[in-house]
């Protein structure tokens, strides 16, 4: 008897894989219908402060799909932020699930809410290699782990790629191509 046989004829094998079949397909439909729509998971972070309203963020620069060398001007606009919600850039490379948080923190200016970072896009051999830049809301927790990062990152000039700290959620993101 193959290997293939005995699973066809054990139920218990032929079930789980079934199982494990629908429940992966339906996965697939929920994201791929969340990125058709343009839809995005609410959050636990958010979901959980119900009195602090999402702070309105736009980024204005660079543009989807813009050829950027390795350090470009990122820039924006952000209003609503409260008390205890920080804003950071933070660059991800395709394909990975680390996060490389800017130098300081976004302060949008008193008039206008409008903020610009010079942000660093990967090293001397990612050119060619694509990357989002997102802006970040932390609270104070994830706020001190970015800082924390930053501290350690100047001291011992290594700045690996971490995920995001619990506290902290992408706002919005746009996609860029290194030259």
């Amino acid at each position: 008897m193959t290997f293939r046989e005995r699973i066809q004829e054990d139920p218990v094998v032929w079930f789980l894989g079934t199982l494990l079949t629908g429940f992966l397909s339906g996965l697939g439909a929920y994201q791929g219908a969340l990125k058709v729509m343009h839809l995005v998971v609410v959050p636990e972070i958010l979901a959980a402060e119900p009195r602090k309203p999402v702070p309105e963020v736009l980024l204005t620069t660079p543009q989807p799909c813009d050829q950027v060398q390795q350090f470009v001007s990122v820039a924006g606009r952000a209003s609503g932020l409260a008390q205890g919600q920080h804003l950071w850039v933070a660059v991800h490379p395709l394909g990975s699930l680390g996060w490389w948080p800017q130098l300081y923190e976004i302060v949008p200016t008193p008039s206008g809410g409008t903020w610009e970072i010079v942000s660093t896009i990967g090293g001397s051999g990612d050119v060619g290699k694509r990357f989002e830049l997102g802006v970040i809301l932390a609270n104070d927790s994830a706020n001190s782990d970015f800082v924390r990062y930053l501290q350690e990152a100047s001291v011992t000039k290594q700045y690996p790629e971490k995920p995001l700290p619990i506290g902290a959620v992408v706002l919005t993101k746009v996609g860029v191509t290194r030259q």
